[in-house]
């Protein structure tokens, strides 16, 4: 990741765990939701549910209370974030923080219709629909990529920024972190989570595209030493089947 990302105490690791929200009716259809609020639909809440059936079983073995959890705020992040907390009963659920940050891409006028519709659309103007992955590019009345992965640093960053809480933890020997690692649980969207991929490979942003992050899907990076240091796995979605 770019070396703006943070400086930080080298005693302190974490493992971020990205969470895409659970599906709903409008992912089902194809339809761009950008910061439309969307509930789960009945798909996505089983989704959630299976998840976190599946942090039960792989943090049995510690002390959950040294979890923390973020959330975009709207409301598809928010209910797979309390169903997944449902199952870590230990979490305080009044402890989760929701950020506006971790939003979606602001797709302006094009939300709420699907990309065959825009690609309808645009063959109308001079652009071509391809100008719209461009890091540069403002969708109508909403924001850019360049903007989305801007916000979406300054939140994570700030994560990163906090001082651990656990103090012994050794699920994490087997990838060679040491004591005082921390998990903490990111429910965002799969914009966020593709550009911060991008952030990580130092690959421009306009090739988020080619990285598939599916609904409930979890993203793993480590961070120590001040840094992120490796993508540990990429859209596992294991616990959905």
């Amino acid at each position: 990741m770019n070396e703006d990302i943070i400086k930080k105490d080298k005693k302190d690791s974490k493992i971020l765990y990205f969470i895409r929200h659970g599906e709903t009716e409008w992912n089902a259809n194809h339809k761009i939701q950008g910061h439309l609020d969307i509930s789960l639909n009945d798909k996505g809440r089983e989704q959630a549910n299976a998840l976190g059936k599946y942090f039960v079983k792989i943090f049995q073995h510690h002390h959950q209370p040294f979890i923390k959890v973020y959330s975009s705020d709207l409301i598809r992040c928010k209910e797979t974030t309390e169903l997944i907390l449902n199952h870590l009963n230990k979490i305080d659920k009044t402890s989760v923080k929701y950020d506006k940050r971790l939003r979606e891409l602001d797709f302006g006028t094009w939300s709420g219709k699907t990309w065959n519709e825009i690609i309808e659309e645009m063959k109308s103007v001079e652009n071509s629909i391809d100008n719209a992955y461009d890091e540069a590019f403002v969708f109508p009345k909403g924001e850019s990529r360049k903007d989305l992965i801007h916000r979406v640093k300054d939140c994570v960053n700030e994560i990163v920024q906090q001082p651990n809480d656990n103090h012994d933890n050794h699920y994490f020997d087997s990838i060679e972190l040491k004591q005082n690692v921390e998990i903490v649980i990111v429910v965002t969207h799969g914009g966020p989570i593709r550009a911060l991929i991008c952030d990580c490979f130092d690959t421009p942003i306009s090739n988020s595209y080619r990285f598939v992050i599916n609904n409930n899907s979890i993203t793993r990076v480590s961070y120590r030493d001040g840094k992120f240091d490796k993508i540990l796995s990429m859209n596992e979605v294991q616990h959905l089947h």
